[in-house]
């Protein structure tokens, strides 16, 4: 993939994104209480949240973050699926407590998990940015591949994997047990532990992820760029990173050569509107930089995409 094209590679995401789905963000409200005070009750969580994701018939589980008080995961799988996932997410969390904070094991049983449809790419990889980037803004010393409760350090991460393959530590039937007070994961065949918790690689599919980003460039140069709001839930899964204008003409020059075999200064109107077009759905480009990079009247761009136009002076 690397040997190919930016375009190309482009397209490659766009098909694999539309080969699946649909896709959900799960997120709960930061004014819960307090969850998650120990590392051995995250690892716990974790190792639930991966039985709930195995033991969901049509879930897909991309990406997750485990904060002190609230959680984002981005999966896909129908509605009913989501339901029943959601349902067996609270129901043993909620157990986990169950001894050593009845009102904290009662308060998860409704736990008000919100949905967000994802339905671009470009929304889902921002939204897989922000996941990761949740613990990233609030703690100065943690980075998005760093933070362990989450899946930002698996993609792109070879020496990560690594950990995961040389572990010769299993889950086994009588520590589910324990951990759920349950048989109900009895069907679950064992699975490798790392850092006290079933893998991330066991139940997250990480592959995808790399799938979708273009490159390993791309996939850390987004985690260092700001899609959310730092002090509150506001942010806009829709928000679109603005690349800069030689990165944008060194795209539209590479697939001018490649599908006209001609520069972008000979091609026809028709050929040049194509272009326009995969750089705004491609890679958010905004109506000044199409002016800017392709010579393009304002006017015409505007009549393109006219909510992306200006307001007019009164």
């Amino acid at each position: 993939m690397n040997s190919m094209l930016r375009f190309e590679r482009e397209e490659l995401c766009s098909s694999k994104f539309n080969g699946a789905g649909p896709y959900y963000h799960l997120f709960t409200s930061e004014d819960f209480p307090l969850i998650f005070t120990k590392n051995e009750e995250y690892a716990a969580a974790i190792s639930i949240l991966a039985l709930c994701t195995l033991a969901s018939r049509g879930i897909e589980l991309y990406a997750f973050c485990l904060m002190s008080n609230h959680l984002h995961l981005l999966l896909s799988g129908d509605e009913k699926s989501l339901q029943d996932f959601c349902a067996l997410l609270r129901k043993y969390l909620s157990r986990l407590f169950a001894d050593v904070n009845p009102t904290l094991s009662k308060q998860l049983e409704e736990w008000d998990i919100a949905t967000k449809e994802v339905t671009t790419l470009q929304q889902f990889r921002n939204t897989v940015t922000y996941i990761h980037r949740n613990p990233f803004v609030l703690y100065p010393d943690i980075t998005p591949f760093t933070y362990p409760w989450s899946s930002g350090k698996a993609p792109f991460s070879p020496d990560t994997y690594a950990r995961h393959n040389e572990s010769a530590e299993y889950s086994s039937i009588r520590l589910i047990r324990a951990l759920t007070k349950s048989r109900q994961f009895d069907n679950v065949s064992k699975r490798k532990m790392v850092d006290g918790h079933i893998s991330i690689f066991e139940f997250c599919n990480y592959k995808f992820v790399e799938s979708i980003f273009p490159s390993a460039r791309e996939y850390y140069f987004a985690h260092i760029k700001k899609v959310e709001s730092l002090s509150d839930f506001t942010y806009q899964l829709s928000e679109q990173i603005t690349r800069p204008d030689r990165e944008l003409a060194e795209i539209a020059n590479e697939l001018s050569h490649k599908r006209y075999n001609q520069p972008l200064r000979q091609i026809t109107n028709d050929q040049l509107i194509t272009i326009i077009r995969f750089l705004r759905d491609h890679y958010s480009a905004t109506n000044k930089q199409l002016h800017r990079i392709l010579g393009v009247p304002m006017e015409v761009i505007d009549k393109m995409y006219p909510l992306s136009a200006p307001p007019k002076q009164r």
